[in-house]
């Protein structure tokens, strides 16, 4: 049999229509796959559900209830060999015939004890044979979906798929029913036979189709096990998976011991297939309209423990009243009703945070060799409670609850690191809170302290930096000032001053002949500010212009109006020495006040570049409103420009009116404006967000609009902003739509090329004229520029995702990281209006393989022809699209274009010369 698919493969993304789509995502072309691949399981769990009343009711007929803990162990030890043999047939024939050799030899094997006589010997083999079977069965159909299903159509339809399940298990369970009470339990096996015999048939009547690529192939044990060792999220899962398998493994012994004891073995097929038939259509009600809302409104820890809290209640319930049966049938109820549906879909989320290969190597440790082995454990501990006379309905009800409070605070404490692990994946941070030194203790402070001393400057200066965190400035020993490093030096003469000392002061002194011209200018700084200027002789700098620009300042600052002290006249013209005005400038900037800003304004006057970085620190200190423009205008400059835009942001509202005013001023030099949002980003409240969000939807050059979305983006990072989602929204649909226009136009007229073999120089391929290569290649930077603006807008509305690497990833040519982004998109996206996430899916598609149906159906329109595509290429708003659209289609043969051409032509004419000049 040829190696393919369980359904022929599904086109593209359009919408799903009519009554399925209000249940799952089901687009056009994938309904025949979900349909068949929803029959396959439904078919597969429909005979087990037959197969499972039929054994269940003769082993408990034949056999005692104690026996069923002999079949879970030899159960454990069997599923390891066949799961061996599992994957050598695989790799001999392919998953889908694995899967059809798995369906024939189930009808084989069953119809084998259908014709022979059910003693007990044989109703043991037929525990273990349906037990094995199912498991072996279940396993291959959803390693043969894995395959055909990418991770993103995996979200979107699993639990559809599930539901096709459940549905089958609800079909099975009724039919059984009915064939144990109108012809005999046995005729069960029968039609379970021929349930495994016709979906063998369905998978083989399905036509070929590619197969995705296989996954890696399954790592050693030790490797399995080195993937979870010191990982505290993987223990954590891997704990909550064994330990909801003994809970439900023990939950299954008790409801089956009990319904033995109970029932007469006559009435007992009949009474647990129509048990089964009711647990499976509450399942069935479940998964449908409960699953999905319960994991969006809860979230996937919450979820899990459902399903435990529900056994605890039940447990609770039957220790209280002393009811062994009322524990088994709620008990096993709830096991029905959530283990299939949401409980199976939320523990499947857990590994969703994990990378292919980590879950490649993690997922089949838990799911076969721990599983198993907690199978075994948990016979074994019942065989003992059975020697030992403990099986009693209270202790197995007691040991029950103990396991499911153990679940459920498993459950609990995956909350954090569930978070945190996707946060990791995503690559975002979380911010660290603020050290605290109160929290170390005496022999930690000690260390710090002991690394004052040390003659590496970085460890001191560190150090010194976490004494200041905390608070704890004082426990700087001044002796730090005779360190020998300057920068060592600059840094203790920044905190001393600050801790209310005066220990630090003799030795400050000292510094002021120190032989680097930063410690003096510090050590002026730090005595001057601190009031000790009878320490300060300015004759004593006069070779030194940074130390009496210093010097004066600390002298003129007592007068009313400083600028009027004579020291200070020869750093206030022209040809002074630059070093004598930067350090004023720079003092100023730590220490001035709004009387200085004469002095600040002469400064600037003197128009020095060397005062570029040092001058808006010292107009952000004087705060007059006389700087606004300056500062406004110096954002053209180069040099100082993040110093420019935080002094404006120091000054307010004033200073953001005015960069809202240039901003909108078609007359501000271009130079200039473009540096407008970044500055208007650095402002707190809700204004400038607002300005920038606004600066979106206006007539602007796109230049400045990409700027105005970065300084939004920054905006909304740094939590000083909350956009309006519905007017972000709708940024998004228009730019969604821009990659979707731009997308189309190229592949209709590259396509249209192919098609009529007319001048194929005009492909964008090795032999492409100058025009057809420039006017592709700013298509495709259009539909890019147009893609990065969507997920940027997005990013607003979702801060804490990282759709900087979705956008990366989007233009890989790599299956699998296009697939996570789109899944990423398809997340984030819910409770979006429908018609966007439409536009959304399409978006996440490769633009060079998304079907042309897609694109324009997407866009609410028919797929356009060459001539109406260059039509309105040529009158796009865009005058280098026009202008290129003009030139290209110059070169084709269309005479009903050519004064459209020439007049596109004729009005960017001064983008159209040298190659490209338009010529016909």
């Amino acid at each position: 049999m040829p190696n393919s698919t369980i359904l022929p493969a599904a086109p593209g993304s359009h919408h799903a229509s009519g009554w399925l789509q209000r249940f799952a995502d089901v687009r056009s072309g994938e309904r025949l796959l979900v349909a068949g691949a929803c029959a396959v399981l439904g078919g597969i769990v429909a005979a087990h559900v037959l197969l499972e009343t039929a054994r269940d009711a003769l082993f408990l007929t034949k056999l005692a209830p104690s026996a069923l803990a002999l079949v879970y162990l030899a159960m454990a030890g069997i599923g390891a060999l066949t799961a061996r043999a599992d994957r050598l047939v695989s790799r001999l024939f392919g998953r889908k015939n694995a899967l059809v050799l798995g369906l024939m030899a189930a009808a084989t094997g069953t119809m084998l004890f259908y014709t022979s006589t059910i003693d007990q010997t044989r109703a043991f083999a037929l525990y273990l044979w349906a037990g094995v079977i199912t498991t072996l069965l279940t396993v291959q159909f959803w390693l043969a979906v894995a395959q055909r299903f990418t991770p993103a159509q995996g979200r979107r339809l699993y639990g559809l798929l599930s539901a096709g399940g459940v549905l089958g298990a609800v079909l099975g369970a009724s039919a059984g029913a009915l064939l144990a009470q109108q012809v005999s339990l046995k005729s069960l096996l029968a039609a379970s036979a021929c349930l495994h015999l016709i979906t063998a048939c369905l998978i083989t009547a399905a036509p070929p189709a590619t197969e995705l690529p296989p996954p890696p192939p399954r790592p050693r044990l030790r490797e399995e096990f080195s993937a979870v060792r010191g990982n505290g999220y993987l223990v954590r899962v891997g704990a909550l998976l064994q330990v909801s398998v003994a809970t439900l493994l023990l939950v299954d012994y008790v409801f089956k011991t009990v319904m033995a004891s109970r029932l007469p073995p006559g009435e007992l097929g009949v009474n647990l297939a129509r048990y089964y038939a009711v647990m499976n259509a509450l399942a069935l009600i479940v998964q449908v309209f409960v699953t999905m809302q319960v994991l969006q409104r809860m979230g996937t820890v919450l979820a899990l423990t459902l399903l435990p809290l529900c056994l605890l209640l039940a447990g609770g319930l039957g220790l209280f009243f002393s009811a062994a049966l009322l524990f088994a049938l709620l008990a096993k109820g709830a096991d029905g009703a959530l283990r299939f549906s949401l409980h199976r879909v939320s523990t499947e989320l857990l590994f969703l945070p994990l990378g292919a290969d980590e879950r490649a190597r993690v997922k089949p440790l838990f799911d076969s060799v721990l599983s198993r082995a907690t199978q075994a454990i948990v016979a074994v501990a019942i065989l003992m409670a059975v020697r030992m006379h403990w099986d009693s309905p209270f202790a197995l009800g007691l040991a029950t609850c103990v396991l499911a409070v153990v679940w459920i605070l498993l459950a609990w404490s995956l909350r954090r690191p569930y978070l945190e692990r996707f946060r990791s994946a995503l690559g975002s941070t979380v911010r660290q809170p603020d050290f605290d030194l109160l929290q170390l203790d005496l022999d930690s402070v000690a260390v710090l302290v002991e690394a004052l001393s040390s003659p590496q400057e970085n460890v001191v200066i560190s150090a010194m930096g976490l004494f200041e965190e905390g608070g704890r400035s004082n426990l700087i020993p001044a002796l730090v000032l005779y360190h020998p490093s300057p920068r060592v030096l600059e840094r203790a003469l920044q905190i001393l001053p600050k801790a209310s000392r005066s220990d630090w002061i003799p030795l400050a002194e000292r510094l002021l002949t120190h032989e680097d011209a930063r410690v003096r200018l510090s050590a002026v700084r730090a005595l001057g500010a601190n009031g000790q200027l009878d320490r300060i002789d300015p004759s004593a700098f006069q070779n030194d212009a940074g130390l009496r620009a210093s010097a004066a300042f600390f002298l003129a600052r007592q007068l009313d109006q400083p600028s009027t002290h004579p020291m200070l006249a020869e750093f206030l013209v022209p040809d002074a020495e630059p070093a004598g005005p930067l350090a004023l400038l720079e003092t100023l900037g730590q220490l001035g006040s709004s009387r200085w800003a004469d002095v600040v304004l002469t400064l600037e006057r003197l128009h020095r570049s060397e005062f570029d970085r040092a001058l808006p620190g010292a107009m952000a200190r004087t705060r007059d409103l006389r700087f606004v423009p300056i500062l406004v205008n110096r954002l053209a400059r180069r040099d100082g420009r993040n110093e420019t835009r935080e002094a404006l942001a120091a000054l307010g509202t004033p200073a953001l009116e005015e960069l809202e005013r240039a901003l909108y001023d078609r007359t501000t030099q271009p130079a200039l404006r473009l540096h407008i949002p970044r500055a208007i980003s650095r402002f707190a409240g809700a204004r400038a967000g607002d300005i920038l969000l606004d600066s979106l939807s206006r007539d602007l050059p796109g230049a400045l609009r990409y700027k105005a979305l970065r300084g939004l983006g920054k905006l909304v990072a740094s939590g000083r902003y909350e956009v309006d989602e519905a007017r972000v929204l709708s940024l998004v649909e228009r730019n969604a739509r821009e990659v979707l226009r731009f997308s189309l136009h190229a592949r209709v007229l590259r396509e249209s090329r192919r098609k009529t073999h007319r001048d194929t120089r005009h492909e964008n391929g090795p032999n492409a004229t100058l025009s057809g290569m420039l006017f592709f290649g700013l298509l495709d930077d259009k539909r890019l520029q147009a893609l990065e603006r969507t997920l940027r807008l997005l990013q607003l509305l979702h801060p804490r995702e990282d759709l900087r690497r979705v956008y990366c990833a989007m233009l890989t040519d790599d299956l699998h990281p296009r697939v996570a982004a789109a899944e990423i998109l398809e997340v984030i996206s819910l409770g979006y209006d429908e018609n966007l996430r439409a536009l959304l899916r399409v978006v996440a598609e490769p633009h060079a393989n998304a079907p042309l149906e897609s694109l324009s159906e997407a866009l609410g329109s028919e797929p356009p022809l060459e001539l109406a595509t260059l039509t309105e290429l040529l009158a796009d708003e865009d005058p280098l699209v026009a202008a290129l659209s003009a030139a290209y289609a110059a070169e084709l043969d269309h005479p009903e274009l050519e004064e459209t051409i020439q007049q596109a032509a004729h009005n960017n004419a001064w983008l159209l010369e040298g190659p490209t000049q338009v010529s016909r």
